[in-house]
């Protein structure tokens, strides 16, 4: 199988939020919390988790979605 690079192709895809999904908020703020646990250092956790609950309640609460992502939290 030959595969073959064209740089001069250009792909345009539509701009879409990917918050537009009900189910996008609990899987992102769980996984978010996963990830650091699993990632960082222990003593980085609180600096990085406050830092993420903290911008993350302002989207949700400008955009919606608030519940889902506080019961995502609970479930990381």
């Amino acid at each position: 199988m030959e595969r073959l690079y064209a740089a001069s192709i250009r792909m345009h895809h539509p701009l879409t939020k990917p918050a537009r999904h009900a189910l996008y908020h609990r899987p992102a703020a769980r996984n978010r919390i996963w990830i650091a646990y699993r990632n960082l250092p222990a003593p980085l956790l609180p600096v990085y988790l406050s830092a993420w609950t903290t911008i993350t309640l302002a989207r949700t609460v400008r955009g919606g979605g608030l519940s889902q992502t506080l019961r995502g939290m609970r479930e990381g």
